[in-house]
């Protein structure tokens, strides 16, 4: 596949429970994301995303999110508002924030270090910087 951008009229299917965009040529995942509430279910590994967009933290429903082997060096704050049941995950990526190896071990680790800066500056500017880059 050589799929290399998910369209923003894909929030209309509002149905919609699982998307597997595995193995072809994205470079992101577009802020509308956020509007599917019914998605149990987000693979996007093998591509070459390099961000997320803090909308994640909309998913609800969401139970699954893949994003493994790809070129992401941060997550979005947000992430640390998925519930505990949420498998996330995120091998084979680039992460400074969470470091990578925070990562690996899943959302209650990554609440935990989210939770570890507290309201730092850091944190809010890497905030601030994901909203800018969602638009």
């Amino acid at each position: 596949n050589r799929i290399e951008y998910i369209p923003d009229t894909l929030s209309s299917l509002s149905n919609l429970v699982g998307l597997l965009m595995d193995g072809n040529s994205l470079t992101e995942v577009p802020t509308s994301i956020g509007q599917l509430q019914n998605l149990r279910v987000l693979s996007v590994k093998h591509n070459y995303i390099e961000t997320i967009p803090e909308s994640i933290s909309l998913l609800v429903n969401i139970e699954l999110v893949d994003v493994c082997d790809n070129k992401l060096t941060r997550l979005p704050t947000t992430i640390s508002e998925f519930s505990e049941r949420v498998e996330l995950k995120t091998n084979n990526n680039q992460l400074t924030l969470p470091p990578q190896q925070v990562a690996d071990k899943g959302i209650i680790s990554i609440k935990a270090f989210l939770d570890g800066y507290g309201d730092s500056v850091e944190v809010e500017s890497i905030h601030s910087e994901f909203e800018t880059t969602a638009i």
